[in-house]
């Protein structure tokens, strides 16, 4: 029983420095970012534009009234912050860390068609998650409010209705952000079906159209999730 005691209190000591070396090196590494300023867009690899990847996660149908598509979804996108590289091995082997959005770059990724106001992507304090290599996650809630032209008049049970969301960087051209997706359509593993008895997700798709105009040498970008819906009525 002597023994018991000992090793379990030899087990709670060794926990108790590891949580305080942890804390330790996540207090260093936040103390290291107080001169990261979040004004400035990271560069991609070797000059080129910053990719960054954005996807949908489609959570449940909201309504789809007066022309206006309303989704419950999360948003991920993920790009590299230069900024935000560190070496594990100066902060107690720390590999990740979650900062609050708000001190941190984020890309001006907007909703083009949005029938809303839309204040982008940023979410108040909800956290980015960040590992060693500077690679930033970034998950928020979003409720998507989106224009989509239906012929209500004509509209009968089981027609399929098609709406696009389309996403692009507000202020950024493709020579600084390049936009990717992750998937070929929107995420639906967490969907609820049962939410909305009107209407029922049948199948997405994403397309990536990439434009010149002749006022400028920069290429243009631009995310359009395409959305079938099927009419099941009340």
């Amino acid at each position: 029983m002597l023994r018991l005691i000992v090793d379990i209190g030899l087990l709670f000591m060794l926990l108790f420095r590891t949580g305080n070396a942890m804390q330790s090196g996540k207090q260093k590494l936040v103390r290291s970012f107080e001169k990261y300023d979040k004004l400035l867009a990271p560069d991609g690899p070797d000059g080129e534009a910053l990719n960054v990847t954005h996807d949908i996660d489609l959570k449940r149908i909201i309504s789809l009234d007066n022309q206006v598509l309303v989704l419950d979804t999360f948003i991920s996108m993920t790009w590299r912050d230069g900024q935000l590289v560190w070496d594990p091995a100066e902060y107690d082997g720390l590999e990740m860390i979650r900062l609050p959005s708000e001190r941190v770059w984020q890309p001006d990724i907007m909703l083009e068609n949005n029938a809303n106001q839309f204040h982008g992507l940023h979410s108040g304090d909800i956290n980015m998650v960040i590992t060693y290599d500077g690679f930033v996650f970034y998950a928020p809630p979003v409720k998507i409010h989106s224009y989509c032209k239906v012929n209500y008049a004509k509209l009968k049970q089981g027609n399929v209705v098609t709406c696009k969301l389309t996403f692009l960087s507000w202020t950024y051209g493709g020579d600084v952000i390049n936009l990717l997706s992750n998937n070929d359509a929107i995420t639906t593993s967490d969907f609820d079906t049962h939410f909305n008895p009107q209407w029922q997700y049948v199948t997405s798709n994403v397309e990536r159209d990439v434009k010149y105009y002749a006022c400028c040498v920069e290429p243009y970008i631009k995310l359009k999730y395409v959305i079938k819906l099927r009419y099941v009525g009340n």
